[in-house]
């Protein structure tokens, strides 16, 4: 098998594991909040909140918490700054 190939199945692995994660996020939101209450919008993501001046310490600071988990899609949102970056170009 080619080196693309090997690329491929990784990529495809590595989103079908996101989207499982995902799952089991919503899940366990329903489950732990089965009246309805205001649920965590960001639950299904690695949500970080940096500063653009402080960037290199605020990213390794929000990395480094034992409750991170590395499988959801990151989602970056920049103080000060309006929306999210989702790494698109």
């Amino acid at each position: 098998m080619d080196c693309q190939s090997k690329s491929d199945i990784l990529l495809i692995d590595s989103r079908e594991k996101q989207k499982a994660e995902i799952d089991n996020q919503l899940i366990n939101q329903v489950v732990l909040n089965p009246f309805g209450g205001p649920m965590d919008q960001y639950f299904a993501y690695l949500y970080i909140e940096i500063s653009r001046d402080t960037i290199i310490e605020d990213t390794l600071n929000s990395l480094i918490r034992s409750d991170i988990n590395f499988r959801k899609p990151l989602r970056v949102k920049f103080n000060g700054e309006l929306g999210v970056d989702e790494g698109g170009v």
